[in-house]
């Protein structure tokens, strides 16, 4: 199981996270114009500020309360990004569709497979763990599939938050793979995802900047085929892990 105590790192890397989500969150408020893609995204960095909070009051406190918190704020987070890039490559109806799902279905998966939730006491789920790795990698493709559909013109502004996005599934991805082969969440993964998510600020504050309506044109012709270097990328990576934990066995 997860072995959490109280470290200095812990509460450094999430504290810098709180303080970072919460200082744009600040800035994408005082300059709201509106929208259903401006209102997830501002709620989104809303929730990771919480999200990173509640983790350094589970590192300075132990509490479960805390850790139950962020299992859920976590999930909504994951589910907040999912739908944002949702809204970019369908448009509002689609992600207002997809939104009750997403924000249902992903804390319960979470829960589940948090070390501290009541499913974990007799063991971690595996099942869980590669639950939340599909996640990662269907965020990861379709943050890719944002920037392949958007027409040539306005890639310039859209590839900021395609990378930073990118950056943080793909941390995801490494963190539950880590966790399925062994079969619990690693300590000092967990300690350092605060301050890899925190590092997804810059780049959508640039992509912000260069967009502030996000009014993104995506060709949504049936003739632009699925393209996915992410999925293949995820796919050899996975096997590499699977290769690595059947050689330790």
């Amino acid at each position: 199981m997860f072995e959490l105590s109280i470290r200095s790192p812990d509460i450094f890397s999430y504290g810098l996270g709180a303080l970072a989500f919460l200082a744009f969150a600040v800035h994408l408020a005082t300059g709201w114009r509106g929208g259903l893609r401006a209102s997830v995204l501002l709620a989104t960095i809303a929730v990771s500020a919480l999200w990173a909070g509640a983790n350094v009051g589970f590192a300075l406190t132990e509490n479960p309360a805390f850790w139950a918190g962020q299992t859920v704020l976590d999930a909504l987070r994951i589910g907040g990004w999912l739908l944002f890039v949702i809204a970019l490559l369908r448009g509002a109806r689609t992600a207002l569709q997809w939104g009750p799902a997403l924000l249902l279905l992903l804390p319960a998966a979470a829960w589940f497979a948090s070390p501290g939730a009541p499913a974990a006491q007799t063991g971690p789920s595996r099942l869980a763990f590669g639950l939340l790795l599909g996640i990662a990698i269907a965020g990861l493709v379709l943050t890719e599939q944002v920037f392949r559909r958007s027409l040539e013109q306005a890639r310039w502004a859209i590839k900021p938050l395609c990378l930073g996005l990118g950056g943080g599934f793909v941390f995801d991805l490494y963190m539950y793979a880590d966790a399925l082969l062994f079969g619990r969440l690693d300590a000092d993964i967990w300690a350092a995802r605060g301050f890899a998510q925190a590092l997804v600020i810059p780049f959508i504050a640039l992509a912000t900047a260069r967009n502030k309506d996000w009014t993104i044109d995506i060709a949504l012709s049936r003739g632009v085929l699925f393209h996915s270097t992410a999925f293949l990328a995820s796919g050899i990576y996975l096997l590499a892990v699977a290769a690595a934990g059947y050689y330790v066995r």
